[in-house]
């Protein structure tokens, strides 16, 4: 239908029955078969391991230099596995539609709202910490570069000789990363530019 935005199979039977065996099957159909040389998007979110191994059999069959395009992690509930859900595209200081409805969503479910009234609170405290934390703000607080945070960020802006004055913001240091085509430096650095969940905490305190 014209009207469908997406399409959506779902798959369900017992244990056992093969369900891993299909996708998995489904899902090596749709990478080995796709047009053009470039391996299409494809992520898989798994409660078990089951995709473990079309993604190894994928990595396997790209030549060395190109697999790194295939990448299986299992994640861990831990510090090191942790994702800021107000992180946002390489350089946008606010958000798009899509990723405001996401973390609106997010937020929502996150804080258990259920009174309407409350629920017209988040998108404006989403505006608010995103201009609090932007350099392209008045009344705005952006974050302030702190050596040793990121020795390997130090490491990169001292190898391209990137002046960083006293009080440099993050942002900063992002659009210089950017300027020198360092994109995976800038999104590092970008990481310490964006808000998180503690700011809403002073968004709620302003007057």
């Amino acid at each position: 239908s014209p009207e469908q935005l997406f399409w959506l199979t779902l798959i369900y039977a017992t244990p056992g029955s093969g369900k891993s065996v299909l996708m998995n099957r489904l899902n090596v159909e749709f990478a080995a078969f796709s047009a053009g040389a470039a391996l299409p998007f494809l992520a898989v979110i798994d409660v078990g391991v089951s995709s473990s191994g079309f993604i190894e059999l994928v990595r396997n069959a790209l030549p060395p230099e190109r697999r790194h395009e295939a990448y299986y992690v299992r994640l861990l509930n831990t510090p090191d596995y942790a994702v800021n859900f107000l992180d946002l595209g390489l350089g946008r200081r606010m958000p798009l539609e899509r990723e405001r409805s996401f973390i609106e969503n997010f937020l929502t479910t996150l804080l258990n709202v259920s009174n309407p009234e409350v629920a017209l609170l988040v998108p404006r405290m989403i505006s608010r910490v995103f201009q609090l934390k932007s350099d392209l703000q008045f009344s705005s607080s952006p974050s302030v570069y702190q050596p040793d945070v990121d020795p390997e960020l130090d490491r990169i802006i001292h190898d391209f000789g990137i002046e960083v004055p006293d009080k440099a913001r993050w942002w900063s240091i992002v659009d210089a990363l950017v300027q020198r085509r360092l994109f995976f430096a800038a999104q590092r650095a970008q990481r310490y530019a964006m808000p998180v969940l503690e700011d809403f905490a002073r968004v709620l305190a302003e007057p």
